[in-house]
């Protein structure tokens, strides 16, 4: 997952309208500015959902580390992407 600003919240699935689309277009790639942070995490079954203080995301923890196949959801920072929570499913 690579973060980095976001002009508008993404606070839900599908986006602001939930249509997979934003009012404006994102520049570039999606991301205004430098990538603040990557953080590796496991397959994803749904969208990552942001706003300016905290992205979540589920995903599952990929086959050989630890619990392999275990459901997470887990939530960090925005702008550091230190992690703030985490749940195994």
């Amino acid at each position: 997952m690579s973060v980095g600003r976001l002009p508008i919240p993404w606070t839900r699935y599908g986006g602001p309208n939930g249509q997979f689309r934003t009012p404006n277009p994102l520049p570039g790639r999606g991301l205004d500015g430098p990538v603040l942070w990557r953080r590796p995490i496991g397959p994803g079954t749904s969208g990552i959902v942001a706003d300016r203080r905290l992205v979540a995301a589920h995903y599952s923890v990929p086959e050989g580390k630890g619990e392999s196949g275990a459901e997470v959801v887990a939530v960090f920072d925005a702008v550091t992407g230190a992690p703030k929570w985490e749940r195994r499913l």
